[in-house]
């Protein structure tokens, strides 16, 4: 696991440009030009990868769902059972609650699966386990955040620690239950690789994203680097990099 972390640092920014930075300095002696080769690369890709622009280039590629038409589902040849949202953080041990909360991308998604089990009125399943070592799973805390809008999860699905485990158990939950279809919410840069783990699980899903990043509006202030959008460029190289492995069988468990 955390020889994973460190590899996976190693190749994304700024863990890659510094890389590139240490190559240069070694090889100064060797030849000047490949040196300054290495800086300028190190340098221009920081600064391409912070423009707004490029980040939303980046996310464009990994958001092929469209918002979904909740309106629309009863008419699907196969309606969905119910809801999986999949968490995506947990804020640990905040001093103002006393406890650890939901946080990160967990809420908005939360939020939105929330507004879908008014809409439809199906059961929810709420999964993430304790990757950061809280004193709860990031599904329990999700439940708690979704008991505070007065629903009742069905299934706290909280042993998983990454997007395939997530399907891989939480089918489990759902097959006892027979269920074979869901509404699968999750970030929409997400969902490809969550909608491709589900279905290798052996559930059927409606894609259900929340949170676009790839939205393009040509505005002056997409031409202007920031340190957001760098952050946001190289969630989405990650993102990237999580579909090639799960692609290759890289990073199931055994």
């Amino acid at each position: 696991m955390l020889l994973r972390y460190i590899l996976t640092e190693a190749m994304l920014p700024p863990g890659v440009n510094l890389l590139l930075l240490l190559a240069a300095a070694l090889l100064w002696r060797w030849s000047r030009r490949v040196s300054y080769g290495l800086v300028a690369l190190s340098l221009s890709s920081l600064l391409v990868l912070s423009i707004p622009a490029m980040k939303c280039f980046l996310y464009q590629g990994l958001e092929p769902y469209p918002a979904l038409d909740a309106a629309g589902l009863n008419s699907l040849p196969s309606p969905p059972q119910a809801i999986v949202v999949l968490a995506g953080g947990i804020h640990k041990q905040q001093p103002e609650y006393g406890r650890s909360v939901a946080g990160g991308y967990s809420v908005d998604r939360l939020l939105y699966g929330a507004e879908l089990q008014r809409a439809t009125g199906l059961r929810i399943l709420l999964s993430g386990g304790n990757p950061a070592q809280a004193e709860r799973s990031e599904a329990e805390a999700m439940a708690e955040l979704l008991r505070n809008l007065a629903i009742e999860p069905d299934w706290v699905e909280s042993n998983s620690l990454n997007t395939w485990e997530n399907a891989m158990f939480s089918a489990e939950y759902l097959r006892r239950d027979g269920v074979d279809t869901v509404l699968l919410v999750t970030s929409a840069w997400h969902l490809p690789r969550a909608v491709y783990c589900f279905r290798q699980a052996g559930i059927e899903v409606i894609p259900a994203p929340t949170g676009f990043e790839g939205d393009f509006d040509n505005e002056p202030g997409d031409w202007i680097p920031s340190s957001y959008s760098l952050y946001l460029s190289s969630r989405a190289l990650r993102e990237y990099l999580g579909l090639l492995a799960y692609r290759l069988g890289l990073a199931r468990p055994g």
